[in-house]
């Protein structure tokens, strides 16, 4: 008894602390990410949880075919995201990227789940008013950053979500606005010719205080992250520089070709911030010469990887690049008039540019806003996630990722970077393309079966047999193939057709007529033509014929209907369907109908998609049942 009372104040104090230790272990996992800067004579480093940690990032996001900015992931099941999610960030994780940049918000549980299973970070972008807001209730396509109220509202959005993200394991930085100074100057959505000077200087002011308030509340929110601003290359530098006492990084979108020229050296004297490029990066496709160009890029991204590198921290330089995100990590077939043509990638150039000098040409445009993406867009995948085809640009990044720009010394990285066999990556990205090219022909055609049909036919008159015997009997036999093939050359438009091909045809009169009649000789016999008294021989024409379609139907699965089309396919009567005048007559009987060599039924159906309203769909047709009226009467 003695001893059962002393074990238990140790038990007691053993069980607290494992307890403690679990429970301490648990926030420890769950405790959110310190990302902070630092600044010696060497430059600047971002350095997160206490580690050194140069952006090797993309932008990344997820735009299936035939849909557009409006297209959420996020409101699909757990189980698609998470299918899409191990499908795109495992392609990642073996490229080297350690950060996203996404223009949608990944729910907390996904950029933990990203950041656990990959290892890579993720940038919150609130755009705050750049592409329209909700104002007191009402829309606004273009915000009046000098409202004091739309401020307070833009201010309020962008704070919850700092609030909302700011324990989220995962975060390393928030970011606001995109090209937001552009969008002082532009008069549309879509990417125009990037303004020059600073025109718009009286409502850049509104602007940029209204990003140091948005700033500086948010790091009494989350001071543990770092903060930044998505600026259209450095324009009004001096006004940020003014205004923005509170930024922790540079952040802006670049385009000025392989070189950053002096925006290094600009940032430097002006700002002495760390530079995080938010977008860079080129295009894939040759404007010029209309076809896609992988080398191009893979070559102007080198260049500018290897600028950044050199301007790091620790190589002697202006040592404030920390990084980027290219842009971007897949084509977008929606960008080029974002509500138009989605499901095809469209090759029109939308802003002209001359630092790519690899497809400028003077009064022409040349940057082609769906082919920026360092992979192509695939079709789906077994699970139903569209998939992604390395362009050589991914090989070669994946070798500069690899490099430590903060372990490799300058020379080092110099000669790692100038070594990269440029020619056996295009070969592999080549190979890549020629593949997905011929797999992608493939899925839009394909063969689904077919099967041959032979005859054989005996015809004798009684006279004949009586004259003649087995000599006055008729043999003749005939042979016919069917070919089947399916094809989806769209997302919305699939069908399938069978094409007949024609042997030898057995002569079958006087009975009835039949499909592939078509290919009998035609004898043209009048005896009581004569030419100058001599009798003009019989004229035969072979059956010429010998492949026609056979059967055809295909569907438009449109927003609002859908619309089928369909020759010598069965077709009910649709007096269920509200035809209570009998327009549209049944025709089922293909096998009847080849009979009668008929081809009927054909038409288009336009069949309206169901709503509450309803239980069925409504149609209008209109079939042309004209060989079927003749042959059989009706």
């Amino acid at each position: 008894m003695t001893g059962t009372k002393t074990a238990r104040p140790i038990q007691w104090l053993c069980n607290a602390i494992a307890i403690s230790i679990l429970l301490f272990g648990f926030s420890v996992a769950q405790a959110s990410d310190v990302a902070t800067t630092y600044k010696d004579e060497n430059g600047w480093k971002l350095q997160v949880n206490g580690d050194d940690f140069y952006i090797k990032g993309i932008v990344w996001g997820y735009s299936p075919r035939g849909q557009n900015y409006s297209y959420n992931l996020w409101g699909e099941s757990d189980d698609f995201i998470r299918k899409v999610l191990d499908y795109e960030f495992s392609l990642l994780q073996a490229a080297g990227v350690n950060a996203i940049r996404s223009f949608n918000f990944m729910p907390p549980k996904w950029v933990t789940y990203v950041y656990k299973e990959y290892g890579i970070m993720t940038v919150i972008n609130p755009l705050m008013g750049r592409y329209g807001a909700t104002i007191g209730g009402k829309w606004v396509p273009f915000v009046d950053y000098s409202d004091e109220f739309t401020r307070a509202a833009l201010k309020a959005e962008a704070l919850s979500y700092v609030d909302q993200y700011k324990d989220v394991p995962g975060v390393m930085m928030f970011a606001f606005g995109n090209e937001s100074n552009y969008g002082l100057s532009w008069s549309s959505f879509e990417i125009e010719n990037l303004p020059e000077g600073e025109q718009n200087t009286a409502k850049a002011r509104y602007l940029y205080s209204l990003f140091e308030e948005v700033i500086a509340s948010g790091k009494k929110i989350a001071p543990d992250k770092l903060f930044s601003i998505v600026n259209g290359d450095i324009q009004y530098i001096d006004l940020i520089a003014e205004l923005v006492p509170s930024l922790d990084v540079l952040g802006s979108n670049v385009y000025r070709g392989p070189s950053f020229t002096s925006l290094w050296k600009d940032v430097d004297e002006k700002l002495d911030l760390p530079v995080v490029f938010f977008e860079f990066g080129s295009d894939a496709f040759n404007a010029r010469e209309f076809r896609e160009d992988q080398v191009a890029q893979a070559r102007i991204l080198k260049e500018q990887w290897q600028e950044m590198y050199n301007k790091a921290y620790g190589n002697g330089e202006e040592g404030n690049s920390a990084g980027g995100f290219v842009f971007e990590w897949r084509d977008e077939w929606w960008k080029y008039l974002q509500e138009e043509n989605l499901d095809v990638q469209d090759n029109n150039a939308s802003w002209s540019n001359q630092a790519y000098l690899f497809d400028w040409a003077e009064g022409r445009n040349n940057m082609n806003e769906e082919w920026f993406g360092i992979a192509a867009l695939g079709p789906k995948n077994s699970d139903g996630v569209y998939t992604a085809r390395p362009r050589m640009a991914y090989d070669v990044l994946s070798e500069i990722w690899s490099m430590d720009p903060y372990t490799f010394k300058k020379s080092a990285l110099n000669q790692a970077i100038n070594n990269i066999n440029m020619d056996y990556l295009e070969l592999k990205g080549e190979v890549r393309q020629l593949k997905a090219e011929n797999q992608e022909e493939k899925s839009k055609l394909s063969f689904s079966g077919g099967n041959v049909r032979t005859e054989f036919v005996m015809r004798a008159l009684e006279q004949q047999i009586t004259e003649d015997g087995e000599d006055g009997v008729e043999f003749s036999d005939g042979q016919m193939l069917f070919l089947d093939f399916e094809f989806q050359p769209t997302d919305y438009i699939d069908g399938q057709f069978s094409l007949n091909v024609l042997g030898n045809v057995a002569d079958k009169r006087p009975l009835e007529f039949t499909y592939g009649d078509r290919g009998l000789p035609v004898v043209i016999d009048d005896a009581s033509v004569e030419i100058q008294e001599v009798p003009v021989s019989p004229v035969v024409i072979e059956g010429g014929e010998r492949v026609e379609i056979y059967d055809f139907e295909a569907t438009y699965q449109g927003e609002n209907f859908d619309v089928n089309a369909f020759y010598h396919t069965p077709r009910f009567h649709w007096g269920y369907e509200g035809d209570f005048f009998g327009l549209v007559w049944e025709a089922t009987d293909t096998l009847g109908m080849d009979i009668w060599n008929a081809k009927a039924p054909e038409g288009i159906e336009i069949v309206a998609q169901q709503t509450a309203e309803y239980d069925r769909a409504t149609a209008l047709t209109v079939m042309e049942n004209r060989r079927c009226h003749r042959h059989l009467g009706t």
